[in-house]
């Protein structure tokens, strides 16, 4: 009896950190209401300048649309949210030369 209180207890436990982990390693909906609008300002800059988009090969990254980055930038940490952000900015910089 004690052994399987002590598995659910222990289960229960696992289970908390790990949701736990998940949740704080997520990037907040502030954060990423700022993200996605930052990846809008990206992309529009992007898209006006003929160079830049020859290099818009990846859809999700270069997407107009707002919903699309804010969801992505929910299911995911501040770095790679960070990342993503500093691969648009690098490819709008090399473009733009």
């Amino acid at each position: 009896m004690y052994k399987k209180i002590a598995y659910v207890v222990t289960a229960g436990l696992l289970l908390g950190l790990a949701s736990s982990a998940t949740s704080a390693s997520a990037a907040d909906p502030g954060f990423c209401r700022d993200y996605a609008r930052a990846a809008l300002h990206q992309v529009r800059g992007a898209l006006n300048n003929r160079r830049c988009t020859f290099h818009m090969e990846n859809e999700a990254r270069w997407s107009s649309d707002f919903q699309v980055h804010y969801s992505w930038c929910l299911g995911v940490g501040r770095d790679e949210a960070d990342r993503e952000r500093d691969a648009r900015r690098e490819m709008l910089e090399h473009c733009a030369h």
